[in-house]
């Protein structure tokens, strides 16, 4: 067999001698280094993860944070929206009450008119309209200013 005259140059030649002792070396170093590399990249690895858990609870804190003050924010700005809403409801449920009263006024005693004059332009209104014409005109140029 071949195996067996292998066997015996590695063993009792000084050259397989040589090649027995590199090839031992060769292996201890590759299986030290494939020890060595595994060990550390296992604690690279559990290194690079802690420094990330750390920066990701570090940004989490962060947002708490800044959503704490977004939530004070928010509070503040529907409580004034709702302040302004409340003054915008009490100044609807005033006009609404002022309108309802003068339509009532304006049903129960409903405005009569001057008779027309045969060839006049002018056409004469009670004197109730003429007031509450008058009195929208001058809220209105107190409100935008007159003309």
């Amino acid at each position: 067999m071949w195996w067996s005259a292998a066997i015996k140059w590695l063993f009792n030649t000084p050259m397989g001698r040589g090649v027995t002792l590199a090839g031992s070396v060769a292996i201890g170093l590759a299986v030290g280094w494939w020890a060595f590399s595994s060990h550390y990249d296992k604690v690279g690895y559990e290194r690079c993860q802690g420094e990330h858990a750390a920066a990701l609870a570090a940004a989490n804190a962060d947002q708490a944070n800044k959503n704490a003050a977004n939530d004070k924010t928010s509070a503040a700005v529907g409580q004034q929206t709702a302040d302004a809403a409340g003054k915008v409801i009490k100044g609807a449920d005033a006009d609404t009450t002022k309108t309802k009263e003068t339509i009532d006024h304006v049903y129960q005693k409903p405005p009569t008119t001057a008779p027309v004059v045969l060839g006049s332009c002018v056409h004469p209104v009670d004197q109730r309209v003429q007031d509450a014409i008058d009195g929208a005109v001058r809220q209105a140029n107190a409100a935008g200013g007159s003309l």
